[in-house]
């Protein structure tokens, strides 16, 4: 998974980020000292995966602690955390979550997810891309854990040899697909942040998608020939 991160964030760059002027205005601070704010901004989420993770608590509890714990270390006034707190709970924000789960589960109980394999299994393709376009599909309508529970099993019925090599093809093709998913809700927040509709959104990461799965697609086929 390793390789695939790092090429995932090569294409992020030059998709994206090489575009991104290198001068956007001075701060008054060395480099040293930005990377020493980046740290100190980060401790807080590091803390938090690290609790979930470590003790399998329930997240809403570790990051309402954790949260509580940063206000405290960087000295947040209570006008401060009251407006975090008001902004936090946009009714607007709530609202696209919570219809994004129900679509979700819509989908889920409608048996949308169920159905998937009979239009794609007779396709004149390899099983793995057969496997592809099946988890791409079922994580867009369903999301990554409702496509994970209905094809990982059926991927290593299809591919009995398939190993570590077919779950990370999987694992990338999700990742990939559920920035494009309406029950992905990052991108919903994301839209809604920079007040652009979800199309839009959808429209600016599509070529990251395809060029993530084709990239997963060359990596999968490259280490079955190889090894």
């Amino acid at each position: 998974m390793i390789p695939m991160a790092l090429l995932t964030f090569l294409a992020i760059y030059l998709v994206y980020l090489r575009r991104v002027p290198r001068t956007v205005g001075e701060t008054g601070r060395s480099k040293k000292e930005c990377v020493r704010l980046l740290l100190r901004s980060l401790w807080s989420l590091l803390l938090a995966i690290a609790v979930i993770i470590v003790f399998s608590l329930p997240t809403w509890a570790v990051v309402t602690v954790v949260a509580a714990v940063n206000a405290l270390v960087e000295k947040f006034s209570v006008q401060e955390v009251r407006d975090a707190v008001v902004k936090g709970f946009d009714l607007k924000s709530l609202l696209g979550i919570t219809m994004t789960y129900v679509f979700k589960d819509l989908l889920i109980l409608g048996g949308v997810i169920d159905v998937l394999p009979t239009y794609f299994e007779h396709l004149p393709i390899p099983a793995f891309l057969v496997l592809v376009i099946l988890y791409a599909f079922g994580t867009l309508v369903a999301g990554s854990s409702a496509a994970a529970a209905a094809f990982i099993p059926l991927a290593y019925t299809m591919i009995p040899d398939g190993g570590a090599f077919l779950l990370a093809l999987l694992m990338n093709v999700s990742f990939a697909s559920s920035q494009l998913s309406p029950t992905h809700i990052c991108t919903a927040i994301i839209s809604d942040y920079f007040g652009v509709t979800f199309f839009a959104t959808v429209k600016k990461l599509l070529p990251l998608f395809l060029l993530t799965v084709l990239i997963a697609c060359g990596y999968y086929m490259l280490l079955t020939a190889v090894f």
